[in-house]
């Protein structure tokens, strides 16, 4: 049967799909600084970040988990490395 089959209604519908944000340079060196200061912020902080920049919370939101979470990986196997490099090299932030 196809994929796109929706068997509460019988329905065909098409696959909705997920949007990612890409942040600009501005708001990626702005989430950075931020990040520096502090990977674990309380949501209304990151309620205040979002309205500044313009971008919804769960974007900004999203950023930090997966920033705490490549900073996690990234610093087990090596001694040190600088925050900011590490979200730059990461493809995915």
């Amino acid at each position: 049967m196809n994929s796109n089959f929706n068997y509460r209604n019988g329905t065909l519908n098409p696959l909705k799909t997920a949007t990612r944000k890409t942040f600009t340079d501005d708001e990626r060196n702005e989430l950075i600084r931020v990040f520096e200061k502090n990977p674990y912020l309380k949501r209304n902080t990151m309620e205040k970040l979002a309205l500044k920049m313009g971008v919804p919370f769960h974007n900004i939101n999203i950023w930090f988990k997966n920033a705490r979470r490549y900073n996690r990986v990234m610093t087990r196997n090596t001694e040190y490395i600088d925050v900011s490099t590490l979200i730059m090299l990461s493809r995915w932030l």
